[in-house]
Formats: C-alpha cells, sequence, structure tokens
C-alpha cells in the first residue's frame, strides 16, 4: 500500500467533504513535486485536487528531442509557482516552443513563463 503524505491526506479528507474543489493538471512534461512543501507521490506528480485557497506548487519541465538522429534533452531546476484556486479546474503548462530543448534551457536560465489556464 502507498503511503500519503499527512498535508496530502488532509487535503484529500477535505476535498472528499467539500462540495468544490479544483483538479489542478499538469501539461506535457510537467511534474508536479509539491504542493506547500508536501511532496507529491507518483499518483499526484499529474495533478491533483485542490480546495479553494492559494498554494505554493513546485514544478519541474523536461522535454526530448530525437528527431535529427541527435537526441537533446533538457529538464528544468524545480520552480515555484504561486496559484490561487477557487472552484474552477486549473491546466499548468509552459508555451508550445518549449517542446525544443533548446528553447526551453535558454528560458528556463532566463525567466520562464507558466501558462495557467481554467478548465471549465
Amino acid at each position: 500500500m502507498k503511503t500519503i503524505t499527512p498535508f496530502l491526506t488532509t487535503i484529500l479528507l477535505l476535498t472528499s467533504f467539500a462540495g468544490h474543489a479544483a483538479f489542478v493538471k499538469m501539461g506535457s512534461g510537467m511534474t508536479l513535486l509539491s504542493v506547500d512543501s508536501a511532496k507529491t507521490d507518483a499518483e499526484t506528480r499529474r495533478g491533483i485536487e485542490l480546495a479553494p485557497g492559494s498554494y505554493e506548487l513546485v514544478v519541474r519541465y523536461a522535454t526530448v528531442d530525437d528527431r535529427k538522429g541527435d537526441i537533446k534533452r533538457f529538464s528544468s531546476k524545480p520552480q515555484t509557482i504561486a496559484i490561487d484556486v477557487g472552484n474552477i479546474d486549473l491546466h499548468i503548462g509552459v508555451p508550445g516552443h518549449y517542446a525544443k530543448p533548446d528553447t526551453a534551457a535558454y528560458h528556463f536560465a532566463n525567466e520562464p513563463e507558466f501558462i495557467i489556464k481554467e478548465k471549465k
């Protein structure tokens, strides 16, 4: 049986009883590492249900390009994102041109852009 951190257990209990919660889903290449300093597990790395409130997420982005025979990889350092969660599901990703490892490396070395969209 898998163990869940006490913080995530609390969130799961709160959201199971609350009628209003939002699912925060990670986009392609994105991994959710922690929520308010509580590490995620294999089940919550792609997304998590959260009760309304403010959260600090730590995420990582990774991409691979092997189209020209040379394999290029990029994996970002952990990045912190502050979000406000309401009753609407959210999707967190990066711009499409970050799929190229060189482009992603350039932007993450400077100021990466994250796209947070509401999913109704």
